[in-house]
């Protein structure tokens, strides 16, 4: 019974429900749920995107989340 709890606490993520979302200078809306890396567009995708840094910030984020920053010019203060 312990070693089938060891194992199942070793088959666990050590980032379960971590995020990760991307800033991305291109899209159109301030944000969405439907980003596509490849296209770097917002509409057939399932990830979370924001237009702008301060817009990812201001977004609920969690212990382990990440933002990717896309290359792009971001003229904002943050």
């Amino acid at each position: 019974m312990i070693i089938r709890f060891l194992l199942a606490l070793l088959l666990i993520p050590a980032s379960a429900g971590a995020v990760t979302s991307y800033v991305d200078s291109q899209i159109s809306p301030s944000s969405c749920t439907t980003y596509t890396i490849a296209t770097r567009a917002c509409g057939a995708g399932a990830l979370q995107a924001y237009k702008t840094i301060a817009g990812a910030l201001g977004a609920v984020l969690s212990a382990g989340d990440t933002v990717l920053i896309r290359a792009g010019t971001y003229t904002e203060k943050v």
